[in-house]
């Protein structure tokens, strides 16, 4: 439907933010509720359709949060499209709290174990039900295919790894190794030196023997 006039305008008092560009744009919110029973928590799961203009959504669209940096953009997609079953603080909803969660090891609902990294979560995403976390086995968790693309699993990724003790810290390799010299390009393979010879030592003179 179309805003109608004297609708309410976005405001953004920051003007860092990086939505500014939406300042004074009309709107008109729509609350929604989940249609049908689907675990612990239902109640729960209610959001809000903001509708704005075709063009200034177009807009949003090219430059909203890809413009973030990615754990604090990954921050923003979970809080909309992740925390009402999975929470930050180690609280069990309907799915696995993200506390700590990357890098951990896992135990599945058949019985093997799985290490949460990068192919995983991708995996959960976009086939939630292939292979699901032990006590979790009720849970009906919506594929995301189609709806967050490559960039957006990423920034999420990179979000799980801020909040987890377990994420191990991945070197840059744009940054030169500690025993680099200064102009050594990355990459590079130190110097190889040469093996030290022993040192020669002086030949001992022989001790003449006392005559008898």
């Amino acid at each position: 439907g179309k805003i109608p006039a004297g609708a309410k305008t976005l405001m953004f008092a920051d003007i860092t933010d990086p939505f500014h560009f939406l300042d004074g744009v009309p709107y008109v919110d729509h609350a929604i509720h989940c249609a049908e029973y689907c675990g612990d928590f239902h109640s729960d799961m209610a959001a809000v359709i903001r509708i704005i203009p075709k063009d200034a959504f177009a807009e949003w669209l090219k430059k909203g949060d890809a413009a973030l940096p990615p754990v604090q953009r990954g921050q923003k997609i979970w809080e909309t499209n992740c925390q009402t079953c999975h929470s930050i603080d180690g609280t069990l909803r309907t799915g696995p709290s993200w506390k700590d969660l990357f890098g951990r090891t896992e135990t599945m609902t058949d019985g093997s174990t799985v290490v949460v990294d990068d192919n995983y979560t991708r995996e959960s995403i976009y086939e939630p039900q292939k292979r699901i976390v032990g006590g979790f086995g009720g849970v009906i968790m919506p594929t995301f295919a189609g709806a967050l693309d490559a960039d957006q699993i990423n920034a999420l990724i990179a979000y799980m790894k801020s909040i987890s003790v377990n994420a191990k810290e991945e070197p840059d390799p744009a940054d030169p190794k500690p025993d680099a010299k200064p102009g050594d390009k990355p990459g590079d393979k130190p110097e190889a030196k040469p093996d030290a010879k022993p040192e020669a030592k002086p030949a001992e003179t022989p001790k003449a023997e006392p005559k008898k």
